[in-house]
């Protein structure tokens, strides 16, 4: 490759750029020559806090999903490493987190300058991690991104310049990855970006030439459909789901997931049909579904959607006389809340749970996670058991597995594994045999609820792998913090309950009544309940 002595912001000389960057670190000020996107980059690499002068290498297992991906882009990369040889230059493939999975290099003195800056497999180089670059930058931006020499945030990847090309798939559109060719800073021109460009086209190229005939046919319906219908259009298959812009910008993430999870039950019925079904949000949607056929067989659908505030009862029913959702209001004893993120898990988890599917509920502490299953528990199968085993205090673990052994053996009420994320690593792998044998065997001896709940700190590997997947559904609480709507009525219904209800006893029994069972306590001189309130405020 050809030398140059000028940085890719707008022709300016390298000093200028790294000078600018100093600037920068120092004041915040950017000087105008800077591009936008790397005046961007920086701003978010501020506030991310990534140290701009060290490199703290995170390293972690790669993932199975992301490895899946590399194996079937395998020998692509190596024909590109191929077409490569001899040149000073290396040739590296990212997860979306930015953790990178492959690295070929067969220049041995790039590839020393590229382990000391741990850019190699195992590693990840997101923005959040070493800030601006080649691979980072060109994710946060879903774009083929060039960053050269200062224009790096941390001032040992300066030597570099790095030119990421996105990788997406070619039916679905998901982000898979991302494409990265680096090589000295003085060594960088204009080929540098084309050339990752390049390489990442024939990756797509690759995974289109794996992607079934049952995809293409529904790819081609959804396709049809989506450029005559200005509305929400969705497709289903076994393994692919595709919404279309207005799906994504008229529905809420609770919506789409709620109107995924209806559609799914007429996805692979081979009868046209239109039918409605209530929304979290309290919208109506009415769907038309027309089945996708492969070599004569059903292989999914696409569903039209139309938005309504309200039913006038005159949509065609579904095949069991009503609207598909049976879930009535989430109003429940003993949590409060109105906001749309509240009301919406509150929803699912009800869904989900009628439909004795498993459900990891996830959420930060202190959001009520289970809070909200024991109220949903009470108040559909209050006169059975609730069993809580907390995953963080195993005395002795033979003991603990037995007593999982026997909930589940009962066939009826509700189990729940409370903070999952402790879990011992040496309990995860019978656990998620329990499991298994669970699903493989449950039958219908009894209304039976088997869930888990979740923070987000402490993540293990291990549970993430053989745990985390068993379950059959994932439900998201968000933190209050998020939620303003809902602080007024916690307010209310906290002052509420501590000046306690009318006819209920004393203070002092009504507050003991109220900790012994937050889920559904009642006192004894009353036989309402006097439950105490969450909004996903309590623990768990």
């Amino acid at each position: 490759m050809a030398h140059g002595s000028r940085d890719a912001t707008a022709g300016v000389p390298a000093e200028a750029v790294t000078d600018a960057r100093r600037t920068f670190l120092r004041s915040g000020q950017v000087a105008p020559e800077v591009r936008a996107a790397i005046q961007q980059s920086w701003a978010r690499s501020a506030r991310l806090g990534v140290d701009p002068d060290e490199l703290h290498a995170d390293h972690d297992a790669t993932d199975d999903a992301d490895q899946e991906v590399f194996e079937r882009i395998r020998d692509v990369l190596a024909r590109a490493a191929e077409s490569f040889a001899g040149e000073p230059v290396s040739i590296i493939f990212a997860a979306p987190s930015g953790r990178v999975i492959h690295w070929h290099c067969s220049d041995p003195s790039l590839a020393r300058q590229l382990e000391a800056v741990s850019l190699v497999p195992g590693v990840a180089y997101g923005e959040q991690h070493v800030g601006t670059n080649g691979i980072g930058t060109a994710l946060e931006l879903a774009r083929p991104t060039l960053v050269v020499g200062g224009e790096h945030f941390n001032e040992r990847l300066s030597v570099f310049a790095c030119a990421g090309a996105p990788l997406h798939h070619p039916v679905t559109g998901a982000l898979l990855g991302v494409v990265d060719i680096t090589c000295a800073a003085d060594m960088s021109n204009a080929l540098l970006l084309a050339s990752a460009r390049s390489i990442a086209s024939q990756l797509q190229d690759a995974l289109l030439a794996q992607v079934s005939g049952r995809d293409l046919s529904l790819l081609r319906d959804y396709l049809t459909t989506s450029q005559s219908e200005a509305g929400p259009v969705l497709a289903l298959g076994d393994d692919l789901l595709m919404l279309n812009q207005s799906a994504q910008d008229l529905l809420n993430d609770v919506d789409r997931a709620a109107l995924v999870d209806r559609s799914a039950e007429s996805a692979h019925d081979p009868t046209p049909r239109t039918f409605e079904t209530d929304l979290p949000s309290g919208a109506v949607a009415r769907l038309r579904y027309e089945p996708t056929f492969h070599h004569g067989t059903t292989v999914g659908g696409v569903f039209r959607v139309r938005l309504d505030e309200g039913s006038d009862g005159d949509v065609p029913r579904t095949p069991t006389g009503r609207r598909t959702s049976a879930v009535p209001s989430p109003a429940l004893p003993g949590v409060v809340g109105s906001s749309p993120a509240w009301t919406g898990a509150v929803t699912l988890v009800r869904q989900h749970l009628l439909r004795q599917r498993t459900v990891l509920v996830q959420g930060e502490p202190g959001v009520g996670k289970l809070a909200l299953i024991k109220a949903v528990h009470y108040a559909h199968n209050g006169s059975l058991h609730v069993r809580v085993f907390d995953c963080a205090v195993i005395d002795d673990l033979d003991r603990w597995i037995e007593r999982l052994v026997d909930d589940l053996d009962t066939g009826v009420g509700t189990m729940v594994l409370q903070h999952l994320e402790r879990l011992p690593v040496v309990a995860v792998a019978p656990v998620a045999a329990l499991l298994r044998e669970y699903a493989a065997t449950s039958s219908a001896e009894g209304p039976r609820w088997v869930l888990a709940t979740r923070t987000h700190t402490g993540r293990s590997s291990a549970i993430d792998a053989l745990l985390a997947p068993l379950f059959e559904a994932t439900v998201e609480l968000a933190p209050l913090r998020s939620r303003a709507e809902d602080l007024a009525p916690l307010a209310r219904t906290f002052l509420e309950h501590a000046a306690g209800p009318s006819g209920c006893g004393s203070p002092r029994r009504r507050s003991t009544s109220s900790r012994r069972c937050p889920g559904r306590a009642t006192s004894p001189s009353c036989s309402r309940p006097c439950a105490t309130p969450y909004a996903g405020t309590a623990t768990g």
